[in-house]
């Protein structure tokens, strides 16, 4: 997975375009989501049929999005593809905002010569010992009662 989902949403470059058979011209993944909701059956099926998915090679060759390209491999309708692309665009848009708001943190770097300041932790046993059951007979129990009692008043 990309660290940079940003770049495969982002327009391909001059040259690159995927033109279709019905006269549009696509640059993003955006344009092609867009593009499949309102291409006709007969230009749809001169890009994907049994001999060629060009939506795949664009995919793949110009966008660079290998995930997605693996998707559209293998479908052949119009709606199922343009699906697969809109979850992908979401997809890649929660992955950019992610980066975006991820905190970055600083790792100080150790001078040479400077001494650590922080404690070092001693190899100590985390795990506890089960406390031991210990059984009490009816007698010392009301002793035990009675003892209460009396230190109470």
């Amino acid at each position: 997975m990309s660290l940079f989902p940003e770049r495969k949403l982002a327009r391909c470059p001059g040259g690159q375009e995927f033109f279709a058979y019905n006269g549009d011209q696509y640059s993003s993944l955006y344009d092609l989501a867009r593009g499949l909701e309102h291409m006709d059956e007969g230009a749809f099926a001169h890009h994907v049929n049994h001999e060629r998915n060009d939506f795949h090679n664009w995919v793949k060759d110009v966008i660079g999005d290998a995930t997605l390209a693996h998707g559209l491999q293998h479908l052949h309708t119009r709606e199922s593809m343009m699906r697969r692309v809109v979850l992908r665009i979401r997809f890649l848009e929660l992955m950019k905002d992610a980066e975006t708001r991820a905190p970055v943190t600083k790792v100080k770097k150790k001078e040479p010569g400077k001494k650590s300041t922080a404690k070092k932790k001693t190899a100590k046993s985390t795990t506890k010992k089960p406390k031991k059951k210990t059984t009490t007979s009816k007698a010392t129990k009301k002793t035990t009662k009675k003892t209460t009692k009396k230190r109470r008043r």
